[in-house]
Order: structure tokens, then sequence, then C-alpha cells
């Protein structure tokens, strides 16, 4: 039986902005072909008019109004806000709705979220610990309505500091699917014996201090004799000198473009000071790369199993780093046991979980 969608979302991938919740469109694409009688339509709240993107109908919240929510089975919100979300699932009294929860929607930003650098303009701390105390308690009281709501949440972490801000001790359906990975760092495996120009690799968004850069380039100034290499835009550069032992590469490149670059170093550094997953992580890791990431729960909770996985303190990183680079066997090759990640992030499995839960097929 033929079986419609509705996909909440607050902006969606256009001919004008291909990127803004692009992982919603991939999900998208996975159901579809995991369920040749689905359909799937979307409301875009910053969409003005009707568009096609990939094959697929998007929609404004005028236009779902005269559609008529009725024509749809099963509703799905990602990342839900007050402004929108909320608003408009209240007003319309739905309830079989399967909530993705990302992050920010759901904490406290200010106790979360670190500081930005001194480059970057802070935006007023009052107003956003008054928004978020407001956010909270509305949304909270908005999860607890019905006990038809679904909650999918990628990691353990993200469950229970959810709870702790949402001030809740349960909800009533609630689900761990890790955001899967891109199939190209699956299929594909990590090249041991190539030629390596670099010691260290990282890929990152250079703004943002959740990204760490300051951390790959303060071990970067501590240790001269290894070579670093830096894939990432932003104005980090603008505001440090570049060493001259980094390498930075400011271009954005698509998954398989960035395998050969992976190929050519001997370690991923992929330092992070706040993540709900930490997809690129887990993707360099599945690849099978040795990689360096942050000793914070999450990095633990995703990787702790992997025996090529060395974690360092944002706080301190040259003491564990050191430990890490002493240890003879650091750079020498050896067989990772990179098959259980294959299947924690199996795309094919996880799109599954994920249409099963919407979909009420458990």
């Amino acid at each position: 039986m033929s079986k419609h969608i509705l996909v909440i979302v607050e902006d969606y991938p256009s001919e004008i902005n291909a990127y803004p919740m692009a992982y919603v469109h991939t999900r998208n694409k996975l159901y579809l072909n995991e369920n040749v009688d689905l359909k799937i339509s979307i409301l875009s709240f910053k969409a003005k008019k009707s568009y096609v993107w990939d094959g697929i109908q998007v929609y404004s919240e005028k236009e779902i109004k005269e559609i008529g929510l009725h024509k749809f089975d099963s509703f799905v919100s990602h990342a839900p806000n007050l402004k929108n979300h909320v608003r408009f699932l209240k007003k319309n009294k739905i309830e079989n709705v399967t909530f993705f929860i990302h992050g920010h929607e759901v904490l406290k930003v200010n106790k979360y979220y670190p500081k930005p650098y001194s480059w970057d303009k802070e935006k007023n701390k009052l107003l956003r610990i008054i928004y978020d105390y407001f956010k909270l308690n509305i949304i909270s009281n908005f999860f607890i309505r019905s006990s038809s709501f679904k909650f999918v949440f990628v990691s353990n972490w993200m469950k229970d500091e959810a709870l702790k801000n949402l001030k809740l001790q349960y909800l009533s359906k609630t689900f761990i699917i890790h955001n899967p990975i891109n199939e190209i760092f699956s299929v594909n495996t990590y090249d041991k014996e190539s030629k390596k120009i670099y010691d260290f690799i990282t890929i990152r968004p250079l703004d943002g201090s959740k990204y760490c850069m300051d951390v790959v380039y303060r071990l970067a100034k501590k240790y001269p004799e290894f070579k670093f290499k830096i894939i990432g835009k932003g104005d980090f550069f603008k505001h440090n000198p570049k060493l001259d032992n980094i390498d930075w590469d400011d271009r954005f490149y698509k998954p398989n473009q960035l395998l050969d670059k992976l190929n050519e170093a001997k370690v991923a550094l992929m330092p992070t000071r706040l993540d709900s997953q930490g997809v690129m992580m887990c993707e360099l890791a599945t690849y099978g790369m040795p990689i360096i990431t942050s000793d914070i729960p999450i990095c633990y909770e995703m990787l702790g199993k992997y025996n090529q996985a060395y974690f360092i303190s944002n706080e301190n990183p040259e003491l564990m780093f050191q430990k890490i680079i002493s240890n003879e066997d650091f750079f020498v090759n050896k067989e990772s046991n990179r098959n259980f990640l294959l299947e924690k992030f199996n795309i094919q499995e996880i799109s599954k979980q994920e249409l099963n839960v919407i979909l009420d097929l458990l």
C-alpha cells in the first residue's frame, strides 16, 4: 500500500543553494530507493513557492495548506524549532510525527557551544539565555503532549543531554539511529602502502571554535618536524600566520575527491569541542584511517572500540599527543578493525531503521 510522508524542514536544497539541510535530502532519496510505493513531499518554511529538487516535490507552507494535510500518512520534523515547526504542528493538531533531534534545538546554547574565536562577533549572551529558557520549556511541554510522537537521536549522548536540558525523565518513544556515512568511505579502503606526503590531515570548516582549528594549529606549532595538511574554508589564517609545516587547501571537496588526499596522509587529526555524532570523523575511521580526535564522551561513543582511534585533550592537547606519537608502533601500518564500523554506519541498514520508525513498521 502506498504511503505519503511530509518532511518538515526550515530550508531545503534548491537551484539557488544546494547545501541547506542536504543531509535530509540524502535521507529522502534513500527512503525512496528502499520503498518503491513511497511518496515524499517537503514542507520548507523558507520556500516562497513550490519547486522540484532532484525528483522531490518541495512546497511552501501556504501551498501545503491548500493541498490538505489529510493527504499525508506520516510526518517527519528535522531540527524542530519554535518559530515554525512547533507552531505548525500545534496549530494543525498533527500527532503522527517523527522528530529527528540534531542538537541546538534541545540544548542550552551558551552551556554547550564553545566560546567563539576572538575575531568572531559574539552574540548577546543574555538574550540567548532568555530565549533558551523559553525555548526549552515550550518544547519540553510540546514533546510530552502526545504519546504518538517518536524521537530519533543520532547518539546516546545526544539523547541524555536532550532529556537533561528538557528536564524530562523520558520521552514516550525514542530511538538511537546514527547518521549514515557517505558510501564512498565504506566501499573503498584507506591505502596504507601509498606514498605519504603528510603526517596529519584535518578536514574542517576553519570558522567556528567547535571545530578545534586552534588545537590543530597549536600542535603544528609545537611539532614543526611534522607536516600538516588542512582542507577547509574560513578566516582562521587571516588572524593566525600560516606555519611552514602547514599546507592549507582553501577549497571544498566532494567525498569522492577526498580519497586521494586522505591516502597522502598517515593519520587523520580531527579534534572537536561539540558534536552530536561527528559524521566526518566517523567517515575517516570507517575508511580505515588511523585517527586522533578529542577525549569527549561522543567521540568515545562513536570510536571507542576502533583500534586505530586515539584521544587527546582539547585543553592540553600536547600531553596526550606526545604520548601517542612516542609510541613506536603509532606510524606502523597495522590492520584496522573497521568492519564493525562498516556495520555501525551502514547506509542501507540505517535507512531501513529510520523508515521503519517513520511508518510504524517496528
